[in-house]
């Protein structure tokens, strides 16, 4: 997944994991200390922060200036390939996606899902810090509902 970040891709799995929805900043305005540009950055999370700066490319310190975020809804879901694409002795590919607004709340583990996103990299800082690769859905196709048990 690594060098993916930016890009659309379509992904076809089943959902293992849907979390709590969570209300927090979505987009923000960043300023970023190198250069001194001010841009926006869609969040990929709460704890996401822009890694490179979209005008001089470059990294370093970026700071969130308080008085322009945009605030919503949003869910992160875990999808494991499906069962018929993982060959023998192969683990299965579990991917992180972020869902944002009207896409939160769809899924529910075992539901066969098409996602259609954009690849991230966010940065999780428990147990310490790391980057990581999310899929930002963008569109959400559920191809077949679990099937409901009662206990």
């Amino acid at each position: 997944l690594l060098g993916l970040e930016g890009v659309v891709k379509d992904y076809e799995g089943i959902v293992i994991f849907a979390g709590e929805v969570e209300r927090g900043i979505i987009r923000g305005c960043f300023r970023h200390e190198g250069c001194n540009s001010i841009f926006f950055y869609d969040l990929a999370g709460k704890d996401d922060r822009p890694t490179s700066c979209p005008l001089c490319g470059k990294g370093g310190k970026f700071k969130l200036i308080p008085s322009m975020p945009t605030y919503g809804y949003f869910q992160y879901i875990f999808v494991s390939s499906l069962p018929n694409t993982i060959k023998l002795n192969e683990k299965p590919v579990i991917l992180q996606v972020i869902l944002k607004d009207d896409l939160t709340e769809l899924v529910k583990p075992g539901d066969h899902v098409v996602l259609t996103g954009i690849w991230k990299k966010s940065i999780i800082k428990m147990p310490k810090p790391r980057f990581v690769d999310i899929l930002e859905a963008v569109d959400l196709e559920i191809k077949e509902k679990a099937p409901v048990q009662i206990v």
